[in-house]
């Protein structure tokens, strides 16, 4: 590895994705046939949020080493944060093409495949970077995020429980998880591991949002149960004593209340989506950007 690269490294590990750019920058102007650098070089420009410049710097580097998957990689991701979704699984299958053993690869092209909808093939892609390297928490979390998509929330949640079992405290992983046991009507437990993700990333707003959410739902719930509980308390006692106009109209109340219950509950539904749609905003996905630790995998050019 040249200084520059380790250099750049030092400098991502401590956060500072602006300084490593600008080092990396110079670097390749020193050398400018190095795919390497314009490689790291684009991968600093994720962790900055620039996905523009990270495409550009990926696309050279591929230019210099067309047969390493790596570069391949990092434009696929680059072009999918940019929306260019058709582009980008374009990349990421030449990258799987390139390393078909490389579970990163696979990794990628279940993300892109995941934000152009194409679920099923997203499942597959992600199944297979789990059996290349069952101790990736990035293809554990992917594949849960595509499992949530699908509507399919236990299988979700298994896989979400594996990639913390590899790294506990992964905010997002956790928020995600969250979100899946909401579907599964386990508010308790959502609310507990949302906690847990406001406190792993006390500057993330995703699960501090859906803490408050949370919260809120349960204090509204309750007193629209209660309501209802009244309501139908106060209904039994009008047919008991054969007010009948008095019970017509309590019945109605009592089913306004229950549609309202209802009705609420399937909007919440809707609103705490699956883990995976949560990554079609573009905040969510460099948040999920900066999290997966494939990009640094650089094998050799």
């Amino acid at each position: 590895m040249s200084a520059a690269l380790a250099r750049a490294d030092a400098l991502l590990d401590l956060g500072r994705a602006d300084e490593a750019a600008a080092l990396l920058r110079e670097a390749v102007v020193s050398d400018p046939e190095n795919a390497s650098l314009y490689g790291q070089l684009a991968f600093a420009l994720f962790r900055a949020g620039r996905p523009e410049g990270a495409l550009a710097a990926a696309e050279t580097a591929t230019r210099l080493a067309p047969d390493w998957e790596w570069p391949h990689r990092l434009r696929a991701v680059a072009l999918c944060a940019l929306g260019r979704t058709k582009q980008a699984i374009a990349a990421a299958q030449e990258a799987v093409r390139l390393a078909p053993e490389e579970s990163a690869a696979h990794e990628v092209l279940a993300d892109c495949l995941l934000a152009a909808r194409r679920l099923g093939a997203a499942h597959d892609a992600a199944a297979r970077a789990v059996a290349l390297d069952p101790a990736s928490v990035g293809a554990h979390h992917s594949l849960g995020d595509i499992a949530g998509a699908m509507g399919a929330h236990a299988e979700a949640e298994h896989h979400y429980r594996r990639a913390l079992e590899l790294d506990p405290a992964a905010p997002m992983t956790l928020n995600n998880l969250a979100v899946e046991l909401q579907h599964l009507g386990r508010s308790d437990e959502a609310r507990a591991l949302f906690e847990r993700a406001a406190r792993a990333d006390p500057s993330g707003a995703t699960a501090r949002e859906n803490l408050t959410q949370t919260s809120r739902d349960k204090v509204t719930g309750t007193w629209a149960m209660t309501g209802c509980a009244i309501v139908a308390f106060i209904l039994l006692n009008a047919v008991a004593d054969g007010e009948w106009v008095a019970a017509a109209a309590l019945g109605a109340v009592l089913a306004a209340c229950i549609a309202f219950v209802l009705i609420r509950s399937q909007r919440r539904a809707g609103e705490l989506s699956p883990a995976a749609q949560m990554l079609l905003a573009d905040q969510r996905w460099w948040e999920r950007v900066r999290l997966i630790a494939w990009l640094r995998r650089r094998g050799s050019a």
